[in-house]
């Protein structure tokens, strides 16, 4: 999907914790009676992962002005890929996580048109 975006996936929550982003309690809320050792629920570890990221975001957001200009700073030198990357996530997440080929294709026309307007 993205070279430079990575997995959301592989955000550790340990770290998260490390960073004072999520609390140790945060943790503890997890519902682990609905996973298995038998086989892995996608879903239930989508939905808790974001849950915590989500956490970690607004606490970060909201820890203080340096923080904010983090963010932004981030932002600003990454806005070259991170505008379609957004834009490309939200079509997905309209899409109940599902993007249709042709949608895809329309999608990767535009990015390659701008990026031909941009040289």
């Amino acid at each position: 999907l993205s070279a430079f975006a990575g997995n959301s996936w592989l955000i550790s929550p340990d770290k998260l914790l490390e960073a004072n982003l999520i609390s140790k309690d945060d943790l503890k809320s997890i519902d682990r009676s609905k996973f298995n050792n038998a086989y892995v629920n996608f879903n239930e570890i989508k939905k808790n992962k974001e849950k915590l990221l989500e956490k970690a975001y607004l606490n970060f957001k909201n820890n203080n002005e340096q923080s904010s200009e983090i963010l932004n700073d981030f932002f600003q030198r990454e806005k070259y890929w991170i505008d379609n990357f957004t834009l490309f996530m939200t079509i997905k997440e309209k899409q109940n996580g599902e993007v249709e080929k042709q949608t895809l294709n329309k999608f990767l026309k535009y990015y390659l048109h701008k990026q031909q307007n941009l040289n």
